[in-house]
C-alpha cells in the first residue's frame, strides 16, 4: 500500500514538475558529485550569479573541451567566480579575462530587457 502511495505521488509531483518545465537532477555521484562540492566552496567564496547547475555544466563543457588546443577566454569576469571555475578544469591552459568592470552598456530594443544598465559591475577590489 505505501509502494503504490509513493508511486502515484511520485507521477503527480514528476507531472507537476513537468508542466512548470522544471526538473531535478542528481549529482550525487562520481565526478559530478566532487564537481557539485567544490562549486558549493567557490560559491561561499566568491559572488558568482551562476546557479549550480548552470555552474555545473560550466565545469563539465570546460573540461571536455581542455582536450582542444588553445587556451580559454572569459568575457563578462563580473566577480570571477566562473572563471575560478574554469581554473580547475582548464589544466595547463592560459585563462584570459576581460571586463569593463563598468557592468552592462545601456540596453537596445534588441537586448535582453531583464538587465539594466551597470548591473554587473564589479570592482577590482
Amino acid at each position: 500500500m505505501i509502494k503504490r502511495i509513493k508511486n502515484e505521488f511520485g507521477k503527480l509531483f514528476f507531472k507537476y514538475l513537468s508542466k512548470r518545465n522544471w526538473v531535478i537532477v542528481n549529482y550525487n555521484f562520481g565526478e559530478k558529485k566532487n564537481a557539485l562540492h567544490l562549486i558549493k566552496k567557490i560559491k561561499k567564496e566568491i559572488e558568482t550569479h551562476l546557479s549550480e547547475n548552470e555552474a555545473i555544466q560550466l565545469f563539465t563543457i570546460s573540461k571536455s573541451v581542455s582536450k582542444i588546443k588553445g587556451d580559454f577566454v572569459e568575457v563578462g569576469v563580473y566577480a570571477g567566480g566562473s572563471a575560478k571555475i574554469l581554473c580547475h578544469t582548464k589544466k595547463d591552459k592560459q585563462l584570459h579575462l576581460f571586463d569593463t568592470f563598468e557592468g552592462l552598456p545601456e540596453k537596445t530594443k534588441e537586448d535582453y530587457q531583464g538587465f539594466k544598465i551597470h548591473d554587473f559591475n564589479c570592482s577590482l577590489n
